[in-house]
C-alpha cells in the first residue's frame, strides 16, 4: 500500500465521502481544532501555519462532501474548541453534508480504525484512502467495494443533514 498525501485527489473528485469514527473528519477542521489535534500528534513543528493552510483545503474544491462522525468528536473536546468547529460546521457551503452520529451509536464503527476517504472521480473511477500515523494510504481497487459498504454502514447510524445541523446549533 503506497502512502502519499491524498490531495492530489481532492481537485479531481466530484464526490468525496468521508467516515470517521473518532474526531471531526480533517477537510472539516476549523484552525482551532486542527491546532488541537496537530498538537496532540507532535508531528507538526508550524502547527498555527499547517492548521490554517488544512482549514482552508475546502475552499480551494468544488467536490460534493458526504461526512460522518461522531457528535463525541465534539462533546470530548475543551468547550472553545468545539463552538468554534460547530460554527465552523454550520458556515459550510451546501455542496457539503454532514451526518452526524448520537453519542452512544458510535460504536456501530468499531469496524472503521481510522478516518477513511472514499473520492469519486470525474470519470467514475473511485480511490480510497485512509490515514494512519505517518500519512494517508491509498488502498488497491478491491478495497473499494468494502470501503463503499462501511460508508453506508456509517451513514445508517447517521442522522440526516437537517437533524444533523439541528443538534450542532444545540452545541452552541
Amino acid at each position: 500500500m503506497p502512502v502519499c498525501g491524498s490531495r492530489e485527489r481532492y481537485g479531481e473528485a466530484i464526490r468525496i465521502d468521508l467516515v470517521s469514527p473518532l474526531g471531526v473528519p480533517g477537510l472539516l477542521w476549523c484552525p482551532g481544532y486542527a491546532e488541537m489535534v496537530y498538537r496532540a500528534g507532535r508531528k507538526v513543528t508550524d502547527v498555527a501555519r499547517v492548521a490554517q493552510l488544512r482549514s482552508e483545503r475546502l475552499s480551494h474544491l468544488s467536490a460534493e462532501v458526504w461526512a460522518v462522525f461522531s457528535m463525541a468528536a465534539l462533546t470530548g473536546v475543551p468547550r472553545e474548541v468545539a463552538v468554534a468547529q460547530v460554527e465552523h460546521l454550520l458556515s459550510l457551503p451546501e455542496r457539503v453534508r454532514l451526518h452526524l452520529i448520537p453519542e452512544g451509536e458510535g460504536t456501530g464503527l468499531v469496524g472503521i480504525p481510522g478516518p477513511m476517504m472514499v473520492f469519486t472521480l470525474a470519470d467514475g473511477r473511485k480511490v480510497v484512502t485512509s490515514d494512519h500515523l505517518e500519512g494517508s494510504v491509498v488502498h488497491a481497487s478491491s478495497v473499494v467495494a468494502r470501503a463503499q459498504e462501511l460508508v453506508r454502514d456509517a451513514l445508517s447510524l447517521a442522522m440526516p443533514p437537517t437533524m444533523s445541523l439541528s443538534a450542532l446549533k444545540e452545541l452552541l
